[in-house]
C-alpha cells in the first residue's frame, strides 16, 4: 500500500511506501509525466516546487511505464 502527502500538499510531495525498485510516475491533468523516479526508500520525497497548482496522478508500478511489461502496482491523486 502506498500513501502521498502530504494531501493537499505544497512544495513537496512524499510517498510512503513498502514497494522498493518500483517507477514513480506523476502525471499532471493532461496525462503528461512530469517526474518519474525509482523508488528506494520507504518514503521517498519529490520536489514539486515548480508544478503549477492543481491534481496530479501518481503511480507506482514495475518496469518504465512504456506498456512494455510494465504494471501499476499503486495509484492515486494529489492536489497541489
Amino acid at each position: 500500500v502506498a500513501v502521498a502527502y502530504p494531501n493537499p500538499g505544497g512544495d513537496v510531495l512524499n510517498i510512503r511506501t513498502g514497494l522498493r525498485n518500483s517507477t514513480l510516475q506523476v502525471y499532471d491533468m493532461q496525462g503528461r509525466i512530469i517526474h518519474q523516479q525509482i523508488i528506494t526508500d520507504d518514503v521517498t520525497s519529490v520536489d514539486a516546487s515548480g508544478w503549477k497548482s492543481g491534481t496530479y496522478v501518481w503511480e507506482l508500478g514495475t518496469g518504465n511505464g512504456n506498456g512494455n511489461g510494465s504494471r501499476i502496482l499503486e495509484s492515486g491523486k494529489w492536489v497541489k
